[in-house]
């Protein structure tokens, strides 16, 4: 019984963390290229798409994550929409990824 207990007290806490890397792999795949590996910027795709650098600087945004999945789903400006793309719980993780980087 005790061991039981702990192996679903184990998978349980490690949910959050199955979940922060999911989102890190599909921002890796679909957001890290304009976005910077780190969510900062990426500088020279800032340039050949003639923005404010700042624009792609994800872990400065100031957006709720509310606004952070709307414009993520319908894109804005520039950035393609990716609700054809990506499921609700991808991009909440993704989301959740970039809030993540910006308490660090």
């Amino acid at each position: 019984m005790k061991k039981l207990f702990l192996s679903l007290a184990l998978g349980i806490s490690l949910v959050p963390a199955i979940v922060f890397a999911d989102g890190k792999t599909d921002f890796t795949a679909n957001c890290a290229s304009c976005h910077g590996g780190d969510a900062r910027t990426n500088a020279k795709r800032a340039i050949m798409l003639k923005i404010e650098p700042n624009k792609l600087y994800l872990q400065a945004s100031k957006m709720n994550k509310a606004e952070m999945i709307a414009i993520t789903k319908a894109g804005k400006d520039k950035m393609p929409a990716f609700e054809n793309r990506l499921s609700e719980d991808q991009i909440k993780g993704i989301v959740d990824y970039i809030k993540g980087l910006s308490k660090k």
